[in-house]
């Protein structure tokens, strides 16, 4: 089975189905489990983008790499979805009650 078969089977089982995937790539000569979470849409997750509905940016994200992901998007760039941590672990603007304003920050950045 591949990720576009499954797709396919996620898709026909309903019409509200939506799969996205987590950016993040396998590198070679690291377990499994050390997997490492990359920001943008880069070559490493271009295909599990192409193949799902959206993909999903940790929260370790900077301007540079939303920018970095709406023009690697294209005229997908509203599949990209971001991740806030309202605990500011990582995460632009320390979380808290400035979670808003990150917010509105990536609205701004990726619409």
């Amino acid at each position: 089975m591949t990720l576009s078969y499954d797709l396919v089977v996620i898709h026909s089982a309903s019409d509200n189905a939506y799969s996205t995937h987590m950016a993040a790539c396998v590198v070679p000569g690291l377990p499994f489990a050390e997997a490492l979470y990359v920001c943008p849409v880069c070559p490493c997750s271009r295909s599990f983008f192409a193949a799902c509905d959206g993909i999903f940016l940790n929260y370790n994200w900077t301007p540079l790499h939303l920018n970095l992901s709406r023009q690697a998007a294209k005229e997908r760039y509203r599949d990209v979805f971001v991740g806030v941590d309202v605990f500011g672990r990582g995460c632009p603007g320390g979380g808290g009650f400035n979670t808003i304003e990150v917010s509105a920050s990536c609205m701004d950045l990726l619409v």
